[in-house]
Protein backbone atom coordinates (compact mmCIF):
# COMPACT_ATOMS: atom_id res chain seq x y z
CA UNK A 1 0.00 0.00 0.00
CA UNK A 2 1.52 3.34 -1.07
CA UNK A 3 1.06 6.56 0.81
CA UNK A 4 -1.13 9.17 -0.84
CA UNK A 5 0.42 12.44 -2.01
CA UNK A 6 0.32 14.76 1.01
CA UNK A 7 0.38 18.52 0.62
CA UNK A 8 1.87 19.60 3.94
CA UNK A 9 4.24 22.51 4.43
CA UNK A 10 7.78 21.52 5.36
CA UNK A 11 11.05 23.23 6.20
CA UNK A 12 14.61 22.14 6.93
CA UNK A 13 17.33 23.12 9.34
CA UNK A 14 19.33 25.83 7.54
CA UNK A 15 22.56 23.92 8.23
CA UNK A 16 21.42 20.89 6.19
CA UNK A 17 22.86 20.74 2.68
CA UNK A 18 20.48 20.73 -0.29
CA UNK A 19 21.69 17.28 -1.31
CA UNK A 20 20.87 15.95 2.15
CA UNK A 21 17.38 17.44 1.88
CA UNK A 22 16.89 15.67 -1.45
CA UNK A 23 18.05 12.36 0.02
CA UNK A 24 15.66 12.81 2.96
CA UNK A 25 12.57 12.97 0.72
CA UNK A 26 11.37 9.48 1.81
CA UNK A 27 11.64 10.51 5.47
CA UNK A 28 9.80 13.78 4.85
CA UNK A 29 7.04 11.97 2.95
CA UNK A 30 6.60 9.35 5.69
CA UNK A 31 6.47 12.02 8.41
CA UNK A 32 4.01 14.09 6.39
CA UNK A 33 1.79 11.05 5.88
CA UNK A 34 1.72 10.28 9.62
CA UNK A 35 0.88 13.92 10.42
CA UNK A 36 -1.87 14.02 7.80
CA UNK A 37 -3.34 10.65 8.83
CA UNK A 38 -3.38 11.66 12.50
CA UNK A 39 -5.06 14.98 11.73
CA UNK A 40 -7.71 13.32 9.55
CA UNK A 41 -8.40 10.58 12.14
CA UNK A 42 -8.84 13.03 15.02
CA UNK A 43 -10.92 15.61 13.15
CA UNK A 44 -13.20 12.95 11.61
CA UNK A 45 -13.51 10.40 14.43
CA UNK A 46 -12.05 11.85 17.65
CA UNK A 47 -9.92 8.74 18.19
CA UNK A 48 -6.41 8.70 19.66
CA UNK A 49 -3.42 6.72 18.42
CA UNK A 50 -4.33 3.79 20.67
CA UNK A 51 -7.75 3.68 18.95
CA UNK A 52 -9.58 4.89 22.05
CA UNK A 53 -11.80 7.96 21.99
CA UNK A 54 -10.46 11.11 23.56
CA UNK A 55 -12.39 12.24 26.63
CA UNK A 56 -15.60 14.00 25.71
CA UNK A 57 -16.00 17.76 26.08
CA UNK A 58 -17.22 18.75 29.52
CA UNK A 59 -20.77 20.13 29.76
CA UNK A 60 -19.73 23.79 29.84
CA UNK A 61 -17.38 23.48 26.86
CA UNK A 62 -19.93 21.42 24.93
CA UNK A 63 -22.60 24.08 25.51
CA UNK A 64 -20.26 26.83 24.30
CA UNK A 65 -19.33 24.82 21.21
CA UNK A 66 -22.96 24.05 20.34
CA UNK A 67 -23.89 27.72 20.65
CA UNK A 68 -21.01 28.63 18.32
CA UNK A 69 -22.06 25.98 15.81
CA UNK A 70 -19.27 23.45 16.42
CA UNK A 71 -19.84 19.69 16.67
CA UNK A 72 -19.77 18.05 20.13
CA UNK A 73 -20.14 14.35 19.29
CA UNK A 74 -16.42 13.78 19.82
CA UNK A 75 -13.34 15.81 20.68
CA UNK A 76 -11.63 17.08 17.52
CA UNK A 77 -9.61 19.98 19.01
CA UNK A 78 -11.00 22.20 16.28
CA UNK A 79 -12.74 25.56 16.30
CA UNK A 80 -11.24 28.10 13.91
CA UNK A 81 -9.09 25.52 12.09
CA UNK A 82 -5.92 27.53 12.80
CA UNK A 83 -4.44 24.84 15.07
CA UNK A 84 -4.63 21.96 12.60
CA UNK A 85 -3.86 24.27 9.69
CA UNK A 86 -0.50 25.16 11.28
CA UNK A 87 0.68 21.53 11.29
CA UNK A 88 3.90 21.13 9.28
CA UNK A 89 7.00 18.96 8.95
CA UNK A 90 10.53 19.95 9.94
CA UNK A 91 13.70 18.19 8.76
CA UNK A 92 15.89 18.47 11.84
CA UNK A 93 18.87 16.51 10.54
CA UNK A 94 19.67 14.53 7.36
CA UNK A 95 18.03 11.45 8.89
CA UNK A 96 15.41 12.88 11.23
CA UNK A 97 12.13 14.71 10.63
CA UNK A 98 9.35 15.69 13.00
CA UNK A 99 5.92 17.29 12.96
CA UNK A 100 5.25 20.58 14.69
CA UNK A 101 2.64 23.29 15.12
CA UNK A 102 3.59 26.87 14.32
CA UNK A 103 2.18 30.38 14.53
CA UNK A 104 -0.42 31.82 16.89
CA UNK A 105 -3.62 30.05 17.90
CA UNK A 106 -6.86 31.42 16.52
CA UNK A 107 -8.34 31.75 20.03
CA UNK A 108 -6.94 31.90 23.54
CA UNK A 109 -4.19 33.84 25.22
CA UNK A 110 -2.96 35.17 28.53
CA UNK A 111 -2.56 38.50 30.23
CA UNK A 112 0.85 39.68 31.27
CA UNK A 113 2.87 42.83 31.87
CA UNK A 114 5.44 44.60 29.76
CA UNK A 115 8.08 46.71 31.43
CA UNK A 116 9.42 49.72 29.54
CA UNK A 117 13.14 50.40 29.90
CA UNK A 118 13.14 54.16 29.31
CA UNK A 119 11.00 57.12 30.33
CA UNK A 120 10.60 58.02 26.66
CA UNK A 121 8.89 54.69 25.96
CA UNK A 122 6.75 55.03 29.08
CA UNK A 123 5.57 58.48 27.95
CA UNK A 124 4.96 57.24 24.39
CA UNK A 125 2.85 54.33 25.62
CA UNK A 126 0.89 56.52 28.04
CA UNK A 127 0.24 59.06 25.27
CA UNK A 128 -1.10 56.33 22.99
CA UNK A 129 -3.41 55.03 25.73
CA UNK A 130 -4.72 58.53 26.40
CA UNK A 131 -5.44 58.93 22.70
CA UNK A 132 -7.51 55.75 22.90
CA UNK A 133 -9.41 57.05 25.91
CA UNK A 134 -7.83 54.49 28.26
CA UNK A 135 -6.95 57.00 30.97
CA UNK A 136 -6.75 54.53 33.85
CA UNK A 137 -4.25 52.36 31.99
CA UNK A 138 -2.24 55.44 31.00
CA UNK A 139 -1.99 56.50 34.64
CA UNK A 140 -0.89 52.98 35.62
CA UNK A 141 1.86 53.02 32.98
CA UNK A 142 3.13 56.38 34.24
CA UNK A 143 3.06 55.15 37.84
CA UNK A 144 4.68 51.73 37.39
CA UNK A 145 6.48 51.87 34.04
CA UNK A 146 4.56 48.75 33.05
CA UNK A 147 1.59 48.05 30.81
CA UNK A 148 -0.88 45.21 30.69
CA UNK A 149 -0.50 43.07 27.59
CA UNK A 150 -2.54 40.27 26.10
CA UNK A 151 -0.57 37.67 24.21
CA UNK A 152 -2.21 35.10 22.01
CA UNK A 153 -1.05 31.61 22.79
CA UNK A 154 1.09 29.81 20.20
CA UNK A 155 -0.13 26.64 18.50
CA UNK A 156 2.93 24.75 19.79
CA UNK A 157 2.02 25.82 23.36
CA UNK A 158 -1.58 24.80 22.72
CA UNK A 159 -0.43 21.34 21.60
CA UNK A 160 1.55 20.92 24.83
CA UNK A 161 -1.49 21.97 26.87
CA UNK A 162 -3.68 19.44 25.04
CA UNK A 163 -1.11 16.68 25.55
CA UNK A 164 -1.01 17.40 29.27
CA UNK A 165 -4.80 17.56 29.49
CA UNK A 166 -5.27 14.26 27.63
CA UNK A 167 -2.24 12.67 29.32
CA UNK A 168 -0.91 11.42 25.99
CA UNK A 169 0.46 12.82 22.76
CA UNK A 170 -2.42 13.75 20.49
CA UNK A 171 -0.05 13.23 17.54
CA UNK A 172 0.57 9.58 18.38
CA UNK A 173 -0.12 7.56 15.19
CA UNK A 174 -1.90 4.19 15.11
CA UNK A 175 -0.04 0.93 14.49
CA UNK A 176 -1.65 0.70 11.04
CA UNK A 177 -0.55 4.24 10.11
CA UNK A 178 2.99 3.46 11.20
CA UNK A 179 2.94 0.25 9.15
CA UNK A 180 1.88 2.12 6.00
CA UNK A 181 4.61 4.75 6.51
CA UNK A 182 7.33 2.15 7.09
CA UNK A 183 6.28 0.07 4.07
CA UNK A 184 6.32 3.02 1.73
CA UNK A 185 9.54 4.49 3.12
CA UNK A 186 11.29 1.13 2.80
CA UNK A 187 10.32 1.01 -0.86
CA UNK A 188 11.99 4.38 -1.48
CA UNK A 189 15.14 3.97 0.63
CA UNK A 190 17.75 2.12 -1.41
CA UNK A 191 21.11 1.00 -0.02
CA UNK A 192 22.79 3.82 -1.97
CA UNK A 193 20.50 6.42 -0.38
CA UNK A 194 21.04 4.99 3.10
CA UNK A 195 24.82 5.11 2.63
CA UNK A 196 24.68 8.69 1.37
CA UNK A 197 22.40 9.68 4.27
CA UNK A 198 24.84 8.17 6.76
CA UNK A 199 27.65 10.28 5.32
CA UNK A 200 25.50 13.43 5.38
CA UNK A 201 24.46 12.74 9.00
CA UNK A 202 28.08 12.31 10.09
CA UNK A 203 29.09 15.58 8.43
CA UNK A 204 26.07 17.36 9.95
CA UNK A 205 26.93 16.08 13.46
CA UNK A 206 30.58 17.14 13.17
CA UNK A 207 29.58 20.61 11.92
CA UNK A 208 27.05 21.01 14.75
CA UNK A 209 29.64 20.08 17.37
CA UNK A 210 32.11 22.52 15.81
CA UNK A 211 29.56 25.37 15.94
CA UNK A 212 28.81 24.52 19.56
CA UNK A 213 32.52 24.56 20.45
CA UNK A 214 32.96 27.94 18.73
CA UNK A 215 30.01 29.41 20.67
CA UNK A 216 31.43 28.18 23.97
CA UNK A 217 34.86 29.61 23.13
CA UNK A 218 33.42 33.00 22.16
CA UNK A 219 31.34 33.06 25.33
CA UNK A 220 34.45 32.36 27.41
CA UNK A 221 36.40 35.10 25.61
CA UNK A 222 33.54 37.56 26.19
CA UNK A 223 33.51 36.68 29.90
CA UNK A 224 37.21 37.54 30.02
CA UNK A 225 36.52 40.91 28.45
CA UNK A 226 38.24 40.07 25.20
CA UNK A 227 37.08 41.42 21.84
CA UNK A 228 38.56 38.43 20.04
CA UNK A 229 36.34 35.82 18.44
CA UNK A 230 37.09 32.29 17.31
Amino acid sequence: MLMPSIKLEWSANSNIRNEAVRLAEPILKATAYLAHATRERITNTGRAGDNRNFRRYDKRTAAIRRKAGYQTRFKDFKRTGTFWGSLNVRLQSPTRASTRFSGKAGMGGKWGKRKYRSREKVHARAKKLVGQGRFGEAAEVMRTGQAKTYRRIGNADLARILNADERLSIMQPTANEIGVAIEDMAAMLTSEILTAQSIEQSAFTVARRTRSAVRRANKALAALGSNRRV
